[in-house]
C-alpha cells in the first residue's frame, strides 16, 4: 500500500505513544543507537514512504535510502546514518543519536558537516526523543553550532507538526519538489543582528560548496607553504625551473593524501595528528609520554634523506613517516609502492612547524569541517584537477602563481564527471548485464 498522510500520521501517534510509555528504558545505558534506529526510526522514515529496504533491489549508488552502519574513526563517524535520494540525486541526510544523548553543538556540527560534504541543503538530527532540521548554506563552524537551523522539534509535539514533517521529508514531497522550493523561498542573505546571528536562516550559496571552500583552502596552502619554504632555504635550491612548484606540490599531495586515506579507514600505520601531538609534547620536554606513544624514533636519521633538516623538527618526523610508508622491501607497516612517497629533494628541504602544524591543524582537527569520508571522490578529483592548473615560480624575492590551463591539457590532467562514467558503464557493462539477466530468466 502507498503511504500517505494519513497512513503516517497513524504510525507516527503509535510511535510517539511507545516512546512516551518507555522513555525512561529507552534513556538508559542498555539501549544503543542501531536499537533506536530499528525501533523508531526506520518505522518513522518508512511510514514518509521511503524504500528503506530498498525493495526495487537497486545498486547502493541508486538505492532511495543509503543506510550506514557506524564505524568510528578517531572519534568521528565515517558516514551519516542515512542519506535520501530523489531522481538518483542526493536530497538530504539524517544523522541518529542515542535517546540519551543529549544533541548539543558536536552533534550539530557533525550533521552539518556531513550534508555540506554531500552538497546537500538538509540536515536531519533526531535521537526521536527530539528533531533538529538544519539548512546548511556555507561552510559548518563548531563555535557556531546553531547556525542554519531550521526547525526543532520534541516528541510529544510530533502529532501536531505532521503535516509539516510530510511535507517536507517524506518521498512525496521529495518528489514534489519541496524541498528545492524551501531553499528557494530563503532569503540570500542573513537579516538579523548581534545575538540573532545564530540562529540565522540563509539560502545555501552554490559558490561556497565543499569543493569550492577546499579549492580556496589548497589555494592558500600554495601561496603560505611556498613563501614558508623561499624564506627558510636558500633560494637557490628553488629557483631551477619548475622546483619550487614540485615541491609544494609533493608536500600538499601527500599531507592530503594521508588525511583521505585516514578519514576512509585505510591503514597508513599512523595518524598525522598523532605525529604532531607527539611532536608537540616533545617540544614541551614530554619525552617519556613521547616514547611511549610513537611508532618510530625521531632522533633515528637512518633512511630519512633529511641530513640537513633539524631532528627536532615536525618536518624531521613526518619524513621518518613518509620513508617508512615508502618502505622498500616492505616491513611490518602499512606501505605505497606507487611514486607519492618515493624519496624527493623536498625531503631534503627545511619547512616551517608552524607552517606544517598549522595546515595539518585544519585537516584534522576536531573543529575541521573537511570529513573526508563523505566528500564524494569525484568531488575531490575537481578540486585537483583545478588545482593543477596553477603553477607556483620564483618571481623577484618572491614568487607568484601562473593559472595555466595549458598544463592540464599537456599533462592530461583531467577528472571524468560521473554522470559521462555513468552513463558509459550504462551503455556498455550495463546492457551486457541485462541481456544476461534476460537470458538467465527464460532459460
Amino acid at each position: 500500500m502507498q503511504p500517505t498522510f494519513e497512513t503516517f500520521e497513524k504510525e507516527l501517534n503509535r510511535l510517539v505513544a511507545s516512546f512516551s510509555k518507555d522513555e525512561i528504558s529507552l534513556k538508559s545505558l542498555g539501549y544503543v543507537e542501531a536499537r533506536l534506529r530499528s525501533d523508531y526510526l526506520d518505522p518513522f522514515f518508512r511510514a514518509l514512504g521511503w524504500d528503506m529496504e530498498n525493495k526495487l533491489s537497486l545498486v547502493p549508488t541508486k538505492r532511495e535510502v543509503e543506510i550506514e552502519s557506524r564505524a568510528e574513526i578517531s572519534g568521528h563517524a565515517k558516514r551519516a546514518d542515512y542519506l535520501f535520494r530523489s531522481g538518483g540525486g542526493d536530497l538530504f541526510i539524517c544523522e541518529a543519536k542515542k535517546p540519551r544523548e543529549e544533541l548539543g553543538d558536536e552533534a550539530f556540527f557533525q550533521t552539518k558537516c556531513y550534508a555540506w560534504a554531500k552538497n546537500v541543503a538538509v540536515a536531519v538530527l533526531s535521537n526521536f526523543a527530539e528533531l533538529r532540521i538544519f539548512i546548511v548554506g556555507d561552510e559548518p563552524r563548531l563555535r557556531l553550532p546553531e547556525i542554519g537551523l531550521y526547525r526543532s522539534i520534541h516528541f510529544k509535539d510530533y502529532p501536531a507538526a505532521a503535516r509539516e514533517i510530510w511535507d517536507l521529508l517524506s518521498r512525496e514531497a521529495a518528489s514534489n519538489g519541496n524541498i528545492e522550493a524551501l531553499i528557494a523561498s530563503l532569503p540570500s542573505r542573513p537579516s538579523g543582528k548581534g545575538k540573532r546571528k545564530g540562529g540565522w536562516i540563509i539560502k545555501p550559496d552554490r559558490r561556497r560548496t565543499v569543493d569550492e571552500k577546499f579549492l580556496e583552502l589548497l589555494d592558500e596552502a600554495r601561496r603560505s607553504l611556498a613563501g614558508d619554504l623561499m624564506r627558510s632555504n636558500e633560494r637557490g635550491e628553488l629557483l631551477a625551473e619548475g622546483r619550487l612548484n614540485e615541491a609544494v606540490q609533493c608536500i600538499l599531495d601527500r599531507i592530503v593524501f594521508l588525511r583521505i586515506c585516514e578519514d576512509r579507514d585505510i591503514d597508513t600505520g599512523r595518524r598525522l595528528e598523532s605525529i604532531v601531538a607527539s611532536w608537540r609534547r616533545r617540544m614541551i620536554g614530554d619525552v617519556s609520554r613521547l616514547k611511549e606513544d610513537s611508532t618510530f624514533h625521531l632522533d633515528d636519521a637512518q633512511g630519512t634523506g633529511a641530513g640537513s633538516v633539524p631532528k627536532d623538527s615536525l618536518w624531521y618526523a613526518l619524513v621518518r613517516y613518509f620513508r617508512q610508508l615508502d618502505r622498500r622491501p616492505p616491513g611490518t607497516v602499512p606501505y605505497f609502492n606507487g611514486s607519492l612517497f618515493k624519496s624527493h629533494f623536498c625531503e631534503e628541504l627545511l619547512v616551517g612547524d608552524k607552517w606544517l602544524s598549522d595546515f595539518i591543524d585544519k585537516l584534522a582537527d576536531d573543529a575541521s569541517p573537511y570529513w573526508f569520508a563523505q566528500i564524494p571522490v569525484e568531488i575531490l578529483g575537481n578540486i585537483y584537477e583545478r588545482f593543477l592548473g596553477n603553477i607556483v615560480r620564483p618571481h623577484g624575492r618572491g614568487f607568484t602563481i601562473d593559472r595555466k590551463g595549458e598544463f592540464r591539457k599537456d599533462h592530461g590532467v583531467y577528472y571524468t564527471p560521473r554522470y559521462i562514467v555513468d552513463y558509459i558503464v550504462e551503455q556498455t557493462l550495463g546492457r551486457q548485464l541485462e541481456e544476461i539477466s534476460t537470458a538467465t530468466t527464460f532459460a
